[in-house]
């Protein structure tokens, strides 16, 4: 099977570039993988699904058509109150923050959160 492009742009010289086909999209698949285990041996951080939307940070719930079940991490990302936002441990009752980003040394900017499921949010 050959995927063809809909849109070409000036920036891509196709002479040079390799045909869109199964066995170049399986490189580059592999090639994903391989990236995200790097990011994950430099401490990437794992959530089961993210926000897209304000929600209250308690009980379980589906978030992102995920259905979250007890123990499993979110990244919460659209919190009307930003200071909220952060990857949290789901709970029955009230959810923590996940022990390993509960503060800014260990959560901070250009941290890569790989998010496992999801209808709008996910890699």
């Amino acid at each position: 099977m050959v995927v063809t492009p809909h849109v070409k742009t000036n920036w891509v010289n196709e002479s040079n570039n390799p045909p869109i086909n199964e066995t170049n999209l399986e490189k580059y698949d592999d090639s994903l993988i391989a990236l995200a285990d790097a990011h994950n041996a430099l401490g990437t951080k794992k959530a089961r699904a993210a926000t897209t939307s304000n929600i209250t940070l308690s009980g379980t719930q589906t978030v992102d058509g995920v259905a979250l079940s007890t123990g499993q991490r979110c990244f919460v990302r659209a919190q009307t109150n930003g200071a909220q936002n952060g990857l949290y441990t789901v709970a029955a009752g009230a959810w923590t923050r996940a022990i390993d980003a509960d503060t800014e040394a260990k959560f901070s900017g250009g941290t890569l959160i790989q998010v496992e499921r999801g209808t709008v949010t996910f890699f």
